[in-house]
């Protein structure tokens, strides 16, 4: 156990990245502004997503009329002052989720052909670049209980994966123990 690290060192270790990556006072970057703007997203964002749940009310009502033009083959609704145009018809569709569905097959064969199929997956990766995230707050905002309480959910996200990695590969054992106690069985 001598490479984990205890959970005082993790947060000596962030509060030195923290003082190392100060950003000058006088930089380039408006941080006034760039915090404003972030606030000015949020607030839009939770506007957003009410009236969008608000929507989904209408939806809801008008999802009958919507079925029945559908069976008519009608595009264009009606009311006094409006006119509702349907853009697609609403479907259901079976959709399906290729990586459970190449896990699965992965599961079944030799090695052979894990071998090609593995290939074949190095042969068509493609980078993708990925935008930092980040958010602005105000210092006055900020205080070290809840800076400790974001490492803390970090070290917990990733032991959880940690653990759920290895309990999938302890259920995969037990499953291979069983296929050969049954072969086993039918040799005796």
């Amino acid at each position: 156990m001598k490479h984990l690290k205890l959970f005082e060192e993790f947060v000596n270790t962030y509060k030195e990245l923290v003082n190392e990556a100060k950003i000058p006072r006088k930089a380039e970057i408006d941080m006034e502004r760039l915090y404003t703007l972030q606030e000015k997203i949020k607030s839009l964002k939770a506007e957003m997503k009410s009236a969008d749940e608000e929507f989904k009310g209408f939806e809801a009502q008008l999802k009958p009329v919507f079925d029945a033009m559908k069976a008519l083959e009608d595009k264009i609704a009606e009311s006094a002052d409006y006119i509702v145009k349907i853009t697609r018809y609403g479907h259901t569709r079976e959709d399906v989720t290729w990586k459970s569905v190449v896990d699965q097959a992965m599961e079944r064969l030799d090695d052979a052909a894990k071998a090609i199929i593995n290939e074949c997956v190095e042969a068509n990766k493609k980078v993708t670049n990925v935008k930092h995230s980040f958010e602005v707050e105000k210092k006055e905002d900020v205080n070290e209980a809840s800076v400790l309480g974001k490492i803390k959910d970090a070290v917990m996200a990733v032991v959880e994966k940690f653990k759920n990695k290895i309990a999938s590969k302890f259920a995969k054992i037990d499953a291979e123990n069983q296929k050969l106690k049954a072969l086993l069985a039918k040799v005796k």
